[in-house]
């Protein structure tokens, strides 16, 4: 918004099953924990008009989802994604929210005051992604452009690439020709 604040995710690291979203008070020079929430809280994004922060949401009991809730963490969230999601981001304007799901990127409209949001569209097809990348594995990381018609990103592999990594080679030469 201004860029007075620096959301940001912590946790205990290593794969751990929580982290929670805090921010940092540039002008302060003080971090503290936006919200209390019983979950995995990641990607918390600040809309460009520093109303409304969206994060992923996981509990062990259902699939990651997309929540919106009043800045600076007050008020009661408001699920957003109907069938999971990831990566949150916000239009330059913040009239329209933006995250991943399986179907490709999909589009929330948000009312100034908040008091509405319209139902999920999809904004990118995840098949129109899968025609530019046969091997696209659903994960598109993106940000949306400056005027909100079009996204800039970069797809991911759906496999893992295989490093193998030979120990002690020069064991496996013949004598006469080790190191």
């Amino acid at each position: 918004a201004d860029g007075r604040f620096l959301a940001y995710d912590y946790g205990s690291g290593g794969g751990s099953a929580w982290s929670e979203a805090w921010v940092y008070d540039l002008v302060e020079g003080k971090s503290r924990r936006l919200f209390e929430e019983g979950g995995h809280v990641t990607g918390a994004r600040i809309d460009p008009r520093g109303r409304f922060v969206a994060y992923q949401l996981g509990r062990a009991s259902d699939d990651p989802a997309i929540f919106v809730r009043l800045f600076p963490g007050s008020g009661t969230p408001t699920r957003v994604s109907a069938d999971g999601g990831s990566q949150v981001r916000w239009s330059r304007d913040g009239a329209e929210l933006f995250y991943n799901d399986g179907a490709g990127v999909m589009a929330v409209q948000v009312d100034r005051d908040g008091s509405s949001l319209s139902a999920p569209r999809v904004a990118l097809d995840a098949a129109r992604l899968r025609s530019i990348s046969p091997n696209f594995g659903g994960n598109f990381l993106f940000d949306p452009t400056p005027d909100g018609q079009a996204f800039i990103g970069s797809l991911t592999r759906p496999q893992p690439v295989n490093l193998t990594v030979l120990i002690d080679w020069w064991k496996l030469m013949p004598p006469g020709a080790r190191p």
